[in-house]
């Protein structure tokens, strides 16, 4: 496959990236999601597309139950996955994620569908780029692989971390492309040591800190991030990974980067923002 069609148009670039997916005959929007594990789409789309909804679960007390399934084939861009398991969320948690794209998407490119590949997100020239890690493709994976890099630990399913360092202080960070809203979040001991001061509380508002240095080692340095207050109150995952926050594309997306799931690291490469440099428009 050649790059044209392993190269994909973002639509939407702030705050998600979304891009175009084929699910049997069906073109649908999806946001791009380091926070998820596979494939998630509405309910509306599976009863469209007839997905057999082989089991269900329910993942918090109150909300409806999330259906589990499989789909024959996803195109994503010039790629065909066979046998994509799928899960089917109910359509406001879909609208929920999706904000004001919410009439344009319907589904969620999971992080744990696309660990055979490189991945390479490039938000200010408007593309997602996929190359497999088999064999045959290695010219192609390793053509991604450029810029300086930091590495990345997978978690539990699916979750990718990072070391950071918020204000100089040090930290563990979780990736999740699909957060929107602010450009990070840290819970109040991460805060505390990086001295970040409470932001003002006005009614109706979200408060947001102003973080003004965030960086990933030497490979990238981020400034001036409003980072939601008293949104994240995890210190530790489920089995007592620590963790002290999140950054999504407000930090990550200011450059290229790829996820190279190989040799678990995230190689980061600055591109302009011009317009004269866009690929897709």
């Amino acid at each position: 496959v050649d790059r044209r069609q392993r190269q994909m148009c973002i639509r939407d670039r702030k705050p998600l990236a979304t891009v175009q997916i084929q699910i049997g005959d069906k073109t649908v929007g999806a946001i791009f999601d380091t926070g998820a594990a596979d494939l998630i789409v509405t309910r509306s789309l599976a009863d469209e597309l007839g997905m057999e909804i082989a089991a269900s679960s329910q993942i918090a007390q109150g909300m409806p139950p999330v259906g589990h399934g499989q789909f024959p084939s996803v195109k994503v861009g010039g790629l065909t996955l066979e046998n994509v398991p799928a899960n089917v969320f109910d359509d406001e948690a879909i609208a929920d994620m999706a904000g004001d794209e919410s009439e344009r998407v319907s589904a969620v490119l999971g992080v744990g569908m696309l660990t055979d590949f490189a991945v390479a997100l490039d938000v200010p020239k408007g593309t997602l780029e996929l190359a497999s890690s088999d064999r045959k493709c290695k010219a192609e994976y390793k053509a991604l692989l450029s810029g300086p890099s930091v590495p990345f630990w997978m978690h539990e399913t699916h979750y990718i971390y990072v070391m950071g360092a918020m204000n100089n202080a040090e930290g563990v960070y979780l990736v999740n492309t699909g957060m929107r809203g602010a450009d990070m979040t840290a819970n109040g001991q991460a805060y505390k040591h990086a001295a970040v001061a409470t932001p003002p509380l006005q009614a109706g508002e979200a408060p947001m800190a102003i973080v003004k240095d965030f960086a990933l080692g030497k490979a990238m340095s981020a400034e001036d991030l409003e980072s939601a207050w008293g949104y994240f109150q995890q210190t530790q995952s489920s089995d007592g990974f620590r963790l002290d926050g999140m950054i999504g594309l407000g930090v990550l997306g200011r450059s290229r980067f790829v996820l190279d799931f190989e040799k678990h690291q995230i190689c980061l490469l600055y591109t302009s923002d011009a317009a004269d440099d866009l690929l897709c428009v």
